[in-house]
């Protein structure tokens, strides 16, 4: 019997391969430099295929940033009970396993042709996923501030991290990046 739609594995495969061809083009361009003809050639597959999946490459790279996107939500959502904790929560060194583990990944998202916005839209996600957990009730102004400095601090941390090579095991940059947030965390 052949299973139809997304959980067909020949569907997951030519999608696997081009979301790993737009990964591989967006470490050499930006997305508006990159056309559907160089990314299919990339993927071994034909334009058709990609136009049975997507209508433009905006959407396949939609589909990737979602994708890391919920990720990173389901990371927050683990970390954020053990922000208090005065020990580093585990949570923390997982999120920079899974930034080490999708480097490539990362790179596009993050990288030299990486698109801002959706650079902003991941600050926001830490902001939003934060403010619950770390900023007191009734919150004066420079808490807000001190959060936004926290906040740019971590991904500071991640992309510092991630330019110089990942040259620190993740568990060491997480444990740098919960210094940064205790010290913050302290003046709450």
């Amino acid at each position: 019997m052949n299973v139809k739609g997304e959980a067909n594995r020949s569907v997951q495969q030519t999608k696997r391969r081009l979301l790993a061809a737009l990964v591989a083009l967006l470490d050499e361009k930006p997305l508006r430099d990159i056309t559907v003809r160089e990314l299919v050639a990339r993927a071994g597959i034909s334009r058709g295929a990609f136009y049975f999946h997507y209508k433009t490459l905006d959407e396949l790279m939609a589909e990737l940033e979602g994708a890391h996107l919920r990720r990173l939500e389901c990371l927050m959502d683990d970390l954020m009970p053990g922000i208090d904790s005065r020990t580093l929560p585990p949570a923390l060194p997982a999120l920079f396993g899974y930034l080490n583990e999708n480097d490539d990944v990362c790179r596009a998202l993050y990288g030299a042709h990486a698109d801002p916005e959706f650079a902003a839209r991941v600050k926001e996600l830490l902001a939003n996923r934060c403010l619950g957990h770390m900023l007191p009730a009734g919150a004066e102004r420079r808490h807000c501030y001190l959060m936004e400095f926290a906040v740019d601090g971590c991904f500071g941390i991640i992309q510092a991290w991630q330019a110089a090579g990942r040259d620190m095991p993740p568990a060491d940059v997480a444990e740098v990046a919960w210094q940064a947030i205790r010290a913050v965390r302290r003046q709450f």
